[in-house]
């Protein structure tokens, strides 16, 4: 059994939902996307330190935390919630595209969608559909690049790829189940 609290910090359509499906079926407390539980609009100009303080009745309530904004800020979550555990789950850059795209359409970004893309691009675009698949591949290296070098040479992160073994890489890492399987979610 894992202490302290678990962040999926996997980027959005990259297994967010079955980390959060896999941990909440052992009984764990979670939180998939803050954006139901808040008003979106509020955050759209706020710091990321801004963020997680607005957010902390929401992370305080919850074991796992998973999807936007908590993946992108890791660094705060770091900070204020010593010993606990961190999970990016990775998916194939062109697999994440594709995915992100569907996903999205030609619908404005919600400022928690903007929050994941804004630091690793050098303009702010107001839907996906105007990024080219070489910003969103940036996007992708960055955050995965971002990740890795602040928790460089500590235990407390997990990166693995989203796959048939990521399921039982979590419960291991965890220390739950090792048979655990990752749901295949659409």
């Amino acid at each position: 059994m894992f202490k302290g609290k678990v962040f999926v910090l996997s980027l959005h359509r990259s297994g967010t939902r079955s980390t959060h499906h896999l941990l909440t079926d052992r009984g764990y407390s979670g939180l998939h996307w803050a954006g139901p539980h808040v008003e979106e609009a509020s955050f759209a100009d706020a710091t990321p330190a801004e963020c997680a303080e607005r957010l902390q009745p929401l992370v305080e309530a919850h074991d796992v935390l998973s999807d936007v904004p908590f993946n992108v800020l890791f660094r705060e979550y770091d900070a204020l919630y010593p010993g606990s555990s961190f999970v990016m789950l990775v998916r194939p850059v062109t697999e994440w595209i594709a995915s992100v795209r569907e996903h999205t359409k030609d619908r404005p970004l919600d400022p928690f969608e903007l929050m994941q893309y804004r630091p690793y691009v050098d303009a702010e675009r107001a839907t996906l559909a105007e990024y080219d698949d070489a910003a969103l591949a940036q996007i992708w290296r960055r955050h995965g690049e971002a990740v890795r070098a602040h928790f460089a040479g500590r235990d407390c992160l997990l990166e693995a790829a989203l796959d048939d073994a990521a399921g039982p890489a979590i419960a291991r890492f965890l220390d739950l189940d090792p048979q655990a399987r990752l749901p295949r979610l659409s």
